[in-house]
């Protein structure tokens, strides 16, 4: 799978949630904390803005039964940041992010969810202040496999572009090449092609991911790495999944879809694996292909032993992936279709 990056960078809120509505408040039990939490789980999304400095932005996070937060935001100037923490039902919640840029922010919120799912708040950092609007996220549920086409010859183009102080740019190619069995499973073989690879013209496969489609999930086999692309001394060969990792086809959104494995490389060496999907809803979205109305997006996981990297993507039905942000980059879609292999043989 496409590797999600590395480069983090604080961004810190203290929350002081009261939940009034859904039976009133917090309690003193711990039984009764859970059932509050229970209460207030799911997806919200809201605005943001300043009363001093003219900023603002917007925001999309999930609260979840076990006092977990996950999400993300963005500012008006396009710079975005993913959250991670937790809420407690009374009393200050610490919640962890990271964000892109330079600039380091620590924020104190006072928010409160009421009964019909409104959520309002003030926030004070050390330079600046301003308050905060949203309301819960109707829940509603989709068939993944709708937004992540595995037709052969479907492909997605792509154009990459560097948050960092790198500025690299360059276009990568997602198609679905063919298929290939697997202890018996069919599965499709995902290629990737990139335009900083050999002569620029996309025409040869560096690795593929391999997924199965049943009935309730999407399942990761692995993957297969045939070019040390960047001659970086990358150990060619398979890299499967043991046993495959199960994304579950139904995705409601507030909730989190976790999947856990084994990865087992060439040289025998492994790392355990989880991969999440929450969903956090759906937005109009418009990238270099055109304007997309009902968008799902997705804050996407991936913990490779003790490391754990998000994304924030967007899928749209019967399309895929139309743009996507993690901490290094941002990929934005430039062309689809199901036309046929941009090469006689693809593999060198």
């Amino acid at each position: 799978m496409e590797s999600i990056q590395k480069i983090l960078l604080p961004f810190f809120f203290t929350f002081v949630f009261v939940l009034s509505g859904c039976g009133g408040g917090s309690s003193s039990t711990e039984e009764d904390t859970s059932t509050t939490l229970l209460d207030y789980a799911g997806a919200y999304h809201g605005v943001y803005s300043s009363d001093t400095s003219g900023d603002y932005g917007i925001w999309n996070i999930a609260l979840f039964d076990d006092g977990s937060i996950l999400g993300f935001g963005r500012h008006h100037s396009g710079v975005m940041f993913d959250i991670r923490g937790a809420f407690e039902a009374s009393g200050d919640a610490i919640f962890d992010a990271t964000a892109y840029g330079s600039t380091n922010l620590s924020a104190t919120f006072e928010a409160t969810i009421s009964s019909d799912g409104l959520m309002s708040a003030t926030w004070t950092s050390d330079t600046d202040s301003g308050t905060a609007a949203g309301s819960r996220v109707p829940s509603s549920s989709i068939d993944l496999a709708d937004y992540w086409p595995l037709t052969l010859n479907h492909y997605r183009t792509y154009d990459v572009k560097s948050h960092t102080d790198v500025g690299w740019q360059y276009q990568e190619r997602e198609q679905i090449i063919g298929t290939e069995l697997i202890d018996g499973t069919e599965a499709v073989q995902q290629a990737y092609f990139d335009s900083d690879y050999g002569d620029g013209s996309m025409t040869v496969v560096l690795d593929y991911d391999l997924f199965s489609l049943t009935p309730v999930s999407i399942d990761i086999l692995g993957s297969n790495v045939l070019v040390d692309a960047w001659d970086d001394g990358e150990i060619l060969g398979y890299r499967m999944f043991v046993p495959p990792a199960e994304i579950p086809r139904i995705q409601t959104t507030g909730e989190t879809q976790v999947a856990r494995t084994t990865e087992t490389y060439p040289d025998a060496s492994t790392s355990d694996i989880t991969i999440s999907m929450t969903l956090l809803g759906f937005e109009a979205v418009s990238v270099n292909a055109g304007n997309f109305d009902d968008a799902a997006m997705f804050l996407i996981g991936y913990q490779k032993d003790d490391l754990t990297e998000y994304e924030i993507a967007w899928y749209v039905k019967d399309i895929g992936r139309v743009r996507s942000v993690d901490l290094e980059d941002l990929q934005e879609l430039t062309d689809w279709g199901t036309d046929p292999l941009p090469c006689d043989i693809c593999i060198e």
